[in-house]
């Protein structure tokens, strides 16, 4: 309906980019995070390095309104199950804490 409606398809996005999946690693590992996103709004945390340039572990995103989330190609099939403007709730691996988040889904055309 959206490629008859707006001419493409909108597809369901909150913001961040993802790393390749990564071994012993359970879950879509938030590797950036796009300026100005639903997920920049909701706090959502990038890999990042520190100042001798080890790599520091960000957010993973582990469920998406309750189902599991065990890969990026999870992430993405859960959110197509909703529209931009709808709020899910995402829950990430932040080091050992986990944390659920409400993020306002936006849309790739946006």
């Amino acid at each position: 309906p959206d490629l008859i409606q707006y001419g493409q398809v909108n597809r369901p996005v909150i913001g961040v980019e993802l790393a390749r999946p990564l071994r012993n690693i359970e879950g879509a590992v938030v590797l950036d995070v796009v300026e100005g996103s639903p997920a920049e709004a909701a706090g959502i945390q990038p890999v990042t390095s520190d100042r001798y340039g080890n790599v520091q572990l960000g957010d993973v995103i582990i469920a998406v309104n309750g189902e599991s989330i065990a890969s990026n190609s999870d992430l993405y099939l859960a959110l197509e199950q909703y529209r931009a403007g709808d709020t899910v709730t995402v829950t990430v691996r932040r080091g050992k804490r986990q944390l659920e988040v409400p993020i306002e889904l936006t849309s790739t055309a946006q």
